[in-house]
């Protein structure tokens, strides 16, 4: 079983105590008896789904087993293997045998009565919303306290999600802390079931629908969200709602800028303009700096203050974002959740596993006290922990294949930019560029989706302990190679195809003479076909999938004589697509944010192609959730993890990257330097830049004044119980004599 070290050694586990009523409860429709189960007297047959007495809102978790006949053996033997490790725990777990209509599914509805929970969570020492009219849960706080019975009228009632959560502590937590020992996700992989999904509550779910899909530009139903879906989705949609609000601001003051330059524009004489005909010119010769002076001055006048703009705004927008993840954590009661974040099962079933003494300190990392003397290890109770001592060894193992998947996207990038180039296709240059830049967007999606499978595998072999860390390790691989790949050909544009420098006996220029302008243009392209492809691959592929999967079964119903209003609850939501997470939503918007940043200079309306997708975004990942998805696991997040160290990355390398593009690119900005005293201007702008940020930085703090007082007041009253109750108590005395003193007055 999983080496884990129970949370109560001491304690001698049982069954928890069934009432008649209770025992009969459990036993529905297509569930076998204990006793028949504790002898091996498992018997899985599927019968039809009923709507009269069965409801589907009352099951967490379904598990889906393949019911051809080549399969139905395989299924029976995994299946009642399954009914019986249910019996394992202290916590009985009902469930029903559901026949697909078309017969090539059974569906396993877990499930437990509301009672059966609340014991559980007491059993299993669980944090449950208090009621909506307790004291720490006043001005809409969601707080939590460790659930007891004694004290059951304090906490809110079972919400889906609440259910959802105590059921999957029961499935993954260990035999010796009393749960089943079950990794869903393991045995998945190992294709004992063909998927498994929690179960949406329709009723629930009309309600947040309601509110969500409701036209606004900045507004979201966060607490609600966070109600049904978690914390995890709800931190995801207040980043996007906040991101997509800033963007707004850089928008405008982009297209006042684009206006600017253009009423500039109409001012140029045409003989001052850039005129191809005059010159007999192509990249077997270096390109003539009095061409390259014909470039449009107040382009790059324009984009000199945008770029200041820009790098303002995303210190601000930084800071602001840390304030407002503060506000949600406190109100959504998660500032701690990575302290109290159970292990993931998949940790527990690696061989290579030891058990050490010592504990895990915040951030994942385990403190190892071997050393120590057993008699005060005793003394401090220290435990043996499991530990993977490989984490390190697996991650070096896996730099090789991403340096060369490095090499390949650049070599790639490099070969479309000199296509692009070709003589073969010079005469047609009206279309090269635009050819060369989709094709450029093509690769890159390509080298994406390649990638990502790569990283995954990776991260799965380093075996994290919790998903926090799982997550903080996938994002560093995952981002590390989407900045190469997705900005690589923009850089070579900028310092080394703008250099006049000769490779491959081609000197490195771009089309007239302008890399200013090429560079906008290569922008704004990829830039679009990378948000049409994710709108298409984030909604419209698992849209078009559940239809068709919907219709194939329609079909098959048809054929037999029955109507689509046949399908049952659970073949409904099992024929749509699995929700992938809120991990390529992140990825997709810093992907953006790259764009939006990095080369803003060269084109100023980036950021408003950025707000118009998120604003469709917003909307398109809320009818995902909603329609097009099941039911996504819960996951808590008190924050957006290493993607915040990406955003600080992601603006300190902007604000270098537009003042090089001044320096080096816009070479009509500061006329014809040397190459050191650019270097010198480079350093000089940069640091002065980075001087306002840091100022900016200092003068904001990150978590609010009001979230700092809340969060110090829950932890005294949690470390001072008894101070509390005896101040309590001298209240209460006080009152009594004052009342008493009045009386005999």
């Amino acid at each position: 079983g999983p080496l884990i070290a129970p949370r109560h050694p001491n304690r001698k586990l049982k069954p928890l105590a069934m009432s008649e009523e209770l025992e009969a409860q459990l036993l529905t429709n297509g569930s076998n008896s204990p006793a028949d189960i504790e002898v091996g007297m498992v018997d899985f047959k599927p019968r039809t789904w009923n709507d009269e007495t069965d409801d589907f809102n009352t099951c967490q978790y379904v598990i889906v087993y393949p019911w051809l006949e080549k399969d139905r053996a395989t299924s029976t033997e995994f299946g009642c293997d399954f009914v019986r490790r249910l019996s394992r725990g202290v916590v009985p777990i009902n469930y029903k045998i559901i026949m697909s209509y078309d017969e090539d599914e059974v569906f396993l509805c877990l499930s437990c009565p509301d009672e059966v929970l609340w014991r559980a969570a007491e059993h299993f020492e669980l944090e449950m919303p208090l009621h909506g009219d307790h004291e720490h849960t006043k001005g809409g706080l969601m707080a939590r306290e460790v659930y007891t019975d004694d004290c059951k009228s304090r906490f809110a009632p079972l919400s889906s999600l609440s259910k959802i959560k105590v059921m999957q502590t029961i499935l993954e937590s260990d035999a010796e802390e009393g749960g089943i020992g079950m990794d869903l996700h393991n045995s998945f992989q190992r294709k004992e079931f063909a998927s498994y999904f929690t179960v949406h509550n329709e009723e629930e779910k009309a309600k947040l629908k309601k509110k969500w899909i409701r036209f606004q530009f900045f507004s979201a139903p966060l607490d609600e969200i966070a109600y049904y879906y978690g914390e995890g989705v709800a931190m995801y949609f207040t980043f996007l709602q906040r991101y997509t609000m800033w963007l707004g601001f850089a928008s405008l003051v982009g297209v006042i800028l684009s206006i600017a330059l253009a009423v500039l524009n109409t001012s140029v004489s045409p003989d001052d303009a850039w005129n191809a005909t005059k010159y007999d010119w192509d990249d077997s010769q270096p390109c003539p700096y009095e061409i390259s002076e014909k470039s449009s001055k107040n382009d790059q006048e324009v984009g000199a203050v945008f770029a200041i703009f820009i790098a303002l705004w995303s210190t601000l927008f930084s800071e602001f974002w840390k304030r407002r993840q503060a506000e949600v954590a406190y109100r959504w009661d998660v500032m701690d959740f990575e302290e109290t974040e159970r292990p993931r099962p998949e940790f527990f079933v690696n061989a290579e596993l030891q058990r050490k003494p010592g504990f895990y300190a915040p951030g994942d990392y385990f403190i190892d006290l071997e050393d120590w003397p057993k008699e005060r290890r005793e003394e401090f109770h220290v435990q043996d922990e499991p530990v993977f001592t490989s984490q390190k060894t697996r991650t070096a193992q896996g730099l090789p294949l991403i340096t060369i998947l490095l090499g390949i996207v650049v070599v790639g990038t490099v070969g479309i930019l000199f296509f692009k180039k070709s003589k073969a296709i010079a005469h047609s240059s009206t279309f090269t560029s635009p050819i060369g830049s989709c094709l450029n967007a093509i690769f890159i999606i390509i080298m994406n989706g390649i990638y990502s499978r790569v990283a995954e595998f990776l991260t799965n072999r380093e075996n994290h302990r919790t998903d926090t860390s799982y997550d903080d390790s996938l994002i560093v691989k995952t981002f590390c190679f989407q900045f190469v790949n997705s900005y690589v050909s923009l850089f070579w544009i900028a310092y080394i195809q703008g250099s006049n420098a000769q490779i491959f006996g081609a000197y490195q220029t771009c089309n007239e003479c302008n890399c200013w302008h090429y560079l906008g243009s290569q922008l704004a392209f990829v830039f679009i076909i990378q948000i049409a492809w994710g709108q298409f691959q984030e909604v419209g592929i698992p849209y078009i999938l559940g239809l068709y999967k919907l219709y194939a079964e329609n079909k098959n119903l048809q054929k037999s004589g029955e109507g689509a209003t046949n399908i049952s609850p659970p073949n409904q939501q099992s024929k749509k697509a699995p929700y992938p997470g809120v991990f390529s939503d992140y990825l997709e918007m810093f992907i953006q944010y790259g764009y939006v940043t990095l080369f803003v200079a060269a084109y100023p309306l980036t950021p408003l192609m950025a707000f118009c997708n998120n604003v469709i975004e917003a909307k398109t990942d809320a009818l995902k959730l909603l329609s097009a998805t099941r039911r996504p696991e819960y996951k808590g997040a008190e924050d957006i993890g290493s993607w915040q160290l990406v955003l600080d990355t992601m603006s300190a390398a902007a604000t270098v990257n537009n003042v090089a593009l001044l320096v080096f690119v816009a070479r009509n900005l500061l006329g014809d330097y040397t190459f050191s005293t650019k270097v010198l201007i480079l350093v000089g702008v940069e640091h002065l830049v980075f001087g306002l940020k840091f100022i900016i930085a200092g003068i904001i703090p990150d978590v609010p004044g009001e979230v700092v007082r809340g969060e110090a007041l829950k932890t005294y009253i949690k470390e001072h119980p008894q101070r509390i109750a005896n101040a309590q108590k001298r209240g209460e005395r006080a009152r009594a004599s004052s009342t008493s003193q009045r009386g005999n007055a």
